[in-house]
């Protein structure tokens, strides 16, 4: 029986704004990244990180978090 199992994610998201400070076209926004899920045996929910790459403005992003 393994300690720890371990999954993989990939993703992509896309979203624009319904409101913006400036008048004009409000662009899209595209980010793209990959997860790592960990699930340690006797404990409720899975660990995951999330490291994330914006197309259009190129910031990065991490998150963590607990998933019950």
């Amino acid at each position: 029986m393994p300690l720890v199992r371990l999954g993989i994610a990939g993703f992509t998201d896309v979203a624009r704004a319904s409101r913006q400070a400036s008048t004009g076209a409000t662009p899209v926004q595209v980010d793209a990244g990959f997860g790592l899920r960990i699930k340690i045996p006797g404990t409720p929910g899975v660990l995951r990180a999330d490291v994330a790459h914006g197309i259009r403005d190129g910031a990065n992003a991490l998150t963590v978090g607990w998933l019950f």
